[in-house]
């Protein structure tokens, strides 16, 4: 699953994981990409599951 999001501003990020790994990759952009990926066999519904939104908030964006 993959995510894209304008986000000029300053961007804060929340993440609530139940199983498995969480990698950042920070970059100076006006985009914020999320991309959630199976990486073991069972993991697939897990991704389903996944919510990903953007949320304005004040001068920044919360990604989540």
């Amino acid at each position: 699953m993959e995510r894209t999001f304008e986000t000029p501003e300053p961007v804060r990020l929340l993440v609530e994981n139940e199983a498995g790994l969480v990698t950042v990759h920070a970059v100076s952009a006006v985009t914020t990409s999320v991309s959630v990926t199976a990486e073991t066999p069972g993991a697939e519904e897990l991704v389903e599951r996944t919510t990903v939104e953007c949320r304005p908030l004040g001068d920044t964006h919360t990604v989540v």
